[in-house]
């Protein structure tokens, strides 16, 4: 309990400037301010973006994913309902294995059980090329929130592209899967905009900090979710610029000073 409280009120204490978070103070692309140390190992104890969703979750939301949790119980049982769930963590895991394979070596050898999502993801696995980084760890040390991005990578022109001889700028690259229905547009994506404006957030501030001068290393303004399907069919990529991921980042503040709020609660609980 001790450790628990002296974390809660470093954190605390940490976000004591945070009044509000708006968009100014924090921007999206990033503001050149000095890097703050991490001598006594903060980082690794800051909220993750999916602790931050996950709590915050609007109440139609959770009202909505309750009700799906309880007729897949009924409809399972307990124990199936279990090897469900642990099925679904295990494909999405398998799948990030093989993407991971096939993106560092250009070969893979997926898993039976998640050999059609691989099929699926496969015709825009060949057009990703630059590989920058996979699974890499993202911090946003002055809102105080981690995360870990799948990709970070350019897409090769498409052939008859105009612009084909230039060189086209760094997207970040999420890959998921769709189980039970076919995902239309950002509709059907629920927190993934969020979450991928709140990588890009940490990844920009990251690299303003480091590099100060936007020219040495820009920032990262554009993304796509993929979304693969069990039967091999073609996996969904939905295409996020600025203009999407603008809003979900003013949306992710808002959330993430929620999250703040009632830690912060927690704290005051704890030391009265």
């Amino acid at each position: 309990i001790l450790s628990r409280l002296i974390r809660a009120v470093r954190l605390s204490s940490s976000r004591r400037s945070l009044c509000s978070i708006g968009t100014e103070d924090y921007p999206f692309l990033g503001a050149a301010v000095p890097p703050q140390s991490d001598t006594d190992g903060q980082s690794a104890s800051l909220p993750s973006v999916t602790t931050v969703l996950d709590r915050t979750r609007p109440p139609e939301s959770a009202i909505a994913l309750a009700r799906w949790l309880r007729k897949k119980q009924e409809a399972l049982g307990p124990e199936g309902f279990a090897r469900y769930r642990a099925g679904l963590l295990s494909a999405g895991t398998q799948l990030h294995r093989s993407i991971w394979s096939y993106l560092e070596s250009g070969d893979a050898q997926p898993e039976a059980e998640v050999a059609g999502f691989f099929q699926s993801v496969l015709p825009i696995l060949r057009s990703v090329e630059s590989v920058q980084s996979q699974e890499a760890l993202v911090v946003h040390q002055q809102l105080g929130y981690k995360g870990r991005l799948d990709c970070l990578a350019r897409l090769r022109p498409d052939e008859g592209d105009v612009n084909s001889g230039r060189q086209r700028p760094e997207l970040l690259i999420e890959w998921k899967t769709a189980h039970e229905r076919k995902i239309a547009g950002l509709k059907d994506a629920y927190d993934a905009p969020l979450q991928l404006a709140s990588y890009l957030g940490a990844l920009n501030q990251m690299r303003r900090c480091c590099h100060g001068n936007e020219d040495s290393l820009p920032p990262v303004d554009s993304a796509i979710l993929v979304y693969a399907y069990p039967d091999g069919s073609p996996a969904a990529c939905l295409r996020l610029g600025v203009d999407q991921l603008l809003p979900a980042w003013s949306a992710w503040l808002h959330r993430l000073r929620a999250f703040q709020l009632a830690q912060d609660r927690a704290a005051a609980k704890l030391t009265r």
